[in-house]
């Protein structure tokens, strides 16, 4: 194969909602569903291996590819191994109890595939690029990262590789041109989209020319290529997590250009701190540096470089969309092409994938968070004379519960499972992925993640303390409403109780004292004999109102202080006692009560029917 001079991998990451997902889905039901649809289309599913072909002699030869999959393996930490590769054959797939973090799968390529890219200027412009391979990689999380390795082996210029990167990873529109345009994308496509892109790999033949009609469709997101290759998993059910540029991994040399920026200038400063053309290979502008300070371009370009090997040759930076490389030619073993171009293809990218699948996850949980958000604010209103829950806002409640207990378990999961503070023992790795982590702002970014799931979680409990509290509330408003019938039904029987329970008892109690003749009734004196008798039984009443009405006298405004020790008596009572419990025993005693007062009007009855019919 011809020499390439720049190696360009466009990594587009997306959110996967399909049609089929139901909320009580778990994380694996859902990447078994999105690998049922891959599975059934051009996507070929690739399980990770190391040696691709039979057992070999000892000294038969082992290929590059072989070779470079044990290097990349052992490059990571297990933990990281078993997020990043899959090695259960296709049959064995959700066959055991192991839980898979992401499955990665292929299109085939051929070695006549290429992508074009045509780009207007005064002169117009056209690269083509050999399509290395296309692959793509679904998480757990609902994230699928496509991936696109395209071969320059034409172009040799900065400024043709500046263009290639800007105007290659734009999948649509950033914004249309105002001001009468016949054509208002035509705006966008003289500053950095491209005017056509050919798209003729993995046996398609795809054509994608921008048009502004097409992307003022709801129903057309993002170049028609991506839309093709993602057609299995419905492009409508897959949105871009970020926005119309897709994250760019470069392997560039440029001799020339490597040495300029590793001059001094003078004593411990390098050229490449303050390069305008570094700065603009590192955030990848095509035409022109989009920033107009200088001290402002040196500061994102100290933060955003790893210097380690500028002296040998090699510059690294990472930002929150590229991850870019440049280097120089070596003379003698060339090894900046056989060995770094490879590690940008193979253990960088993988950083990068993991990173991407890291940031786009995030994303995806704090737009979950903001449909939470939004299902409570349509959840407990409040009634004016209660402020209370009715029973569809009760159960919005209950729902919305559960949809946050669910998405916890989720970022916890994701938190344990794809976050990592080290992912490799290589000191040049630590250092890449610290940087990584730091300018894509992804720990910045899980914190504030993690704050939002507390506030949930504190708002959850808000509100079950509230629906408590009103529930507390309505009890206690019913018990009052009985409490007023029954304190109307124990007036009653402070009338009848007292003359009922002496007219039944003192049948069976030895009077001591004779009730004098102006104490007895003359109506009916033969009832009413026993003083003593009159006197414990009213006592016997005075305990059961005060078990039945235990506030009685407070609730009346005064005190009386023979009181006192009966409600003692009561509270001793009803101390260990739910409200429940409480709730029964008065009903039980006022049962008593009316049983009383029935048997106290039972001698009128009598005496009434007697007069009657007499």
């Amino acid at each position: 194969m011809s020499r390439i001079y720049s190696q360009h991998i466009f990594l587009f990451p997306f959110t996967i909602e399909l049609k089929e997902f139901k909320s009580k889905d778990s994380s694996q039901e859902r990447l078994r569903k999105i690998h049922e649809k891959l599975k059934n289309s051009n996507w070929e599913y690739k399980p990770f291996q190391i040696t691709l072909g039979a057992d070999k002699p000892e000294n038969f030869p082992y290929s590059d590819d072989e070779i470079w999959a044990y290097n990349e393996y052992n490059y990571f930490y297990d933990y990281i191994r078993d997020a990043l590769y899959t090695k259960e054959k296709l049959e064995e797939l959700f066959t055991k109890s192991y839980a898979h973090v992401s499955l990665y799968y292929e299109r085939k390529t051929s070695p006549t595939d290429e992508i074009t890219y045509y780009i207007k200027d005064q002169t117009p412009i056209i690269y083509t690029l050999k399509v290395n391979n296309v692959s793509l990689r679904i998480f757990e999380t609902g994230i699928g990262i496509l991936s696109l390795t395209l071969y320059n082996t034409c172009y040799k210029s900065f400024e043709d590789i500046l263009k290639i990167n800007d105007f290659g990873r734009r999948i649509y529109p950033q914004f249309l041109g105002a001001g009468g345009l016949k054509s208002p994308v035509d705006a966008t496509k003289e500053a950095f989209l491209c005017d056509k892109i050919v798209f003729n790999a993995c046996g398609l033949n795809i054509t994608e020319e921008f048009n502004t009609s097409e992307f003022l469709k709801d129903t057309h997101k993002y170049a028609n290529y991506i839309e093709e290759l993602l057609k299995p998993l419905n492009p409508q059910d897959c949105k871009a997590i970020i926005d119309d540029r897709m994250y760019t991994i470069c392997w560039y040399e440029n001799d020339q250009l490597i040495k300029n920026l590793g001059y001094y200038v003078k004593e411990k400063v390098y050229n490449y701190e303050r390069s305008r053309e570094w700065y603009m290979f590192l955030f990848v502008d095509g035409k022109f540096a989009g920033i107009g300070n200088d001290e402002m371009r040196s500061n994102l370009i100290k933060k955003s470089t790893y210097p380690r090997f500028i002296d040998d040759g090699t510059i690294y930076g990472i930002t929150r969309y590229s991850f870019m490389c440049l280097c120089g030619v070596d003379p003698y073993n060339d090894f900046p092409y056989k060995n770094i171009r490879n590690h940008m293809q193979k253990q960088y990218y993988q950083m990068a994938v993991l990173l991407l699948a890291q940031r786009a996850s995030i994303i995806q949980f704090n737009n979950e968070i903001e449909k939470l958000v939004f299902s409570l604010k349509n959840t407990g209103h409040k009634r004016k004379e209660d402020y209370g829950f009715n029973e569809k806002e009760f159960n919005n409640i209950l729902e919305y519960v559960k949809k946050l207990e669910e998405l916890d378990i989720k970022v916890m999961n994701f938190i344990n499972r794809m976050t990592y503070n080290e992912i490799t023992p290589q000191e040049q790795g630590i250092e890449l992925y610290n940087m990584a982590l730091e300018n894509m702002q992804i720990p910045n970014q899980l914190n504030i993640l993690k704050s939002k799931i507390n506030d949930l979680h504190l708002t959850a409990d808000q509100i079950l303390e509230r629906m408590d509290l009103q529930e507390e509330r309505e009890r206690n408003k019913i018990q009052r409403e009985r409490k007023k019938l029954l304190d109307k039904i124990t007036l009653i029987a402070a009338i009848f109780t007292p003359l009922t329970l002496y007219s039944t008892l003192s049948k069976f109690i030895k009077p001591y004292l004779i009730i004098p003749e102006y104490f007895k009734w003359g109506i009916i004196p033969a009832i009413y004999s026993n003083l003593w008798s009159l006197i414990f039984l009213i006592t016997l009443f005075l305990l059961t109102y005060c078990l039945i009405n235990d506030d009685y006298p407070e609730s009346l405004g005064y005190k009386i202080n023979w009181f006192s020790p009966l409600k003692a008596l009561m509270q001793q009572f009803f101390f260990w006692r739910t409200n429940t419990e409480i709730y029964k025993w008065k009903i039980l005693l006022s049962g008593f009560t009316l049983l009383l007062i029935i048997l106290t009007l039972l001698p009128f009855i009598e005496l009434i029917k007697k007069l009657i019919f007499n």
